[in-house]
């Protein structure tokens, strides 16, 4: 553990994340290095990626399904296949208040016996989704 803040239990996840990233990062010297922020839906922020996108460490956050977001998902007709439980989709998306379009990546799994770990997507038998906001640009091949 690097860094940590006690906080109210009222207040929202992504309240002062942008600042408590920063303290966080200042901790790091030369000898040591952030990998990886991957934060959950919580922090699902325009000011939280805005951040992330000016830093030179790799993210992944958690799309909040909200309306807009479910609607841009189910509307994925390129589906690249992993293997025989998941494939990958995206889509490009500004949402009301962010300040630039952003990538999200969709993760589909095919539900087995055993439910899968992501969510139901509306009405899409069969299958789980999990919705992403990777660092990475480059588009899925």
């Amino acid at each position: 553990m690097v860094h940590g803040w006690l906080r109210s239990g009222n207040c929202s996840s992504a309240r002062g994340v942008v600042e408590f990233l920063q303290e966080a990062f200042a901790l790091f010297d030369a000898r040591s290095r952030l990998r990886l922020v991957r934060a959950d839906a919580g922090f699902f922020d325009d000011a939280l990626l805005s951040f992330l996108e000016k830093v030179p460490v790799p993210y992944i956050v958690v799309a909040k399904l909200t309306r807009w977001v479910k609607r841009e998902a189910m509307g994925i007709q390129s589906w690249r296949e992993l293997d025989e439980t998941f494939s990958v989709g995206e889509f490009r998306k500004k949402l009301l208040g962010w300040t630039v379009e952003r990538r999200f990546v969709v993760v589909r799994e095919r539900i087995r016996e055993k439910r899968g770990a992501g969510k139901l997507l509306v009405e899409v038998p069969g299958y789980s989704f999990h919705l992403n906001l990777p660092s990475r640009p480059a588009p899925l091949r």
